[in-house]
């Protein structure tokens, strides 16, 4: 009996030292994978999408509340922290759009929730910056700064494909362009909050 109980206790310890210590892919796969059980329980036909919006958001809380540890240990939030659930959120949503056929065929089946979302990313609001190009800082993460005519230097990410990307390399430098983006709130763990960065849309030279 002693033997069981010492063994069961390992297995218990060592379960949760485990949980508590996955990745973020894999709180979030856990938790996709709950959150589309429940999908496919439930009717979302006639739904606009604000309405299918705001009952996935009330399926997601008891996962927010039977992962609170969890979720504060991998991604730093308190329960109370709304950027910070809108951050799972969307993360927990791209893993259903991958790994949950229900998801997908309630998106794809509803034609006005998909020209709402459509519409949603058309209105995407773009700024444009123009200046010199100063420098590109590759990485993990490349950015490039661009001083502007009032002598600003502003700080724009290289994300993702944008039209103009294949010509930026250093042959630029010097040179004045003009640069569109988008601004998108990001989580910095060095500030432990939120803030504003510039994403790169498109590019020309001048």
């Amino acid at each position: 009996m002693k033997k069981i109980f010492i063994t069961s206790l390992f297995i218990t310890t060592f379960y949760s030292f485990s949980f508590s210590q996955m990745s973020k892919d894999s709180l979030v796969k856990v938790m996709s994978k709950e959150m589309c059980t429940e999908i496919s329980k439930q009717d979302f036909t006639g739904k606009k999408l604000d309405d299918f919006e705001a009952q996935l958001g009330m399926a997601m809380l008891p996962l927010f509340s039977k992962y609170s540890k969890q979720i504060k240990e991998v991604y730093g939030f308190e329960m109370d922290d709304q950027q910070g659930f809108e951050v799972i959120g969307r993360d927990i949503g791209m893993r259903l759009a991958v790994d949950c056929p229900a998801f997908l065929k309630l998106i794809m089946n509803d034609q006005e929730a998909v020209k709402e979302i459509n519409d949603k990313v058309a209105d995407k609001k773009t700024t444009k910056v123009s200046g010199i190009l100063l420098k590109i800082v590759t990485g993990d993460i490349t950015y490039f700064e661009v001083k502007t005519t009032a002598g600003k230097t502003e700080k724009v990410y290289w994300l993702e494909f944008f039209e103009g990307s294949d010509k930026l390399s250093t042959e630029m430098l010097n040179k004045k362009i003009t640069v569109s983006y988008t601004e998108k709130e990001v989580y910095k763990s060095s500030l432990k909050d939120y803030s504003k960065i510039k994403i790169a849309t498109s590019i020309k030279t001048e």
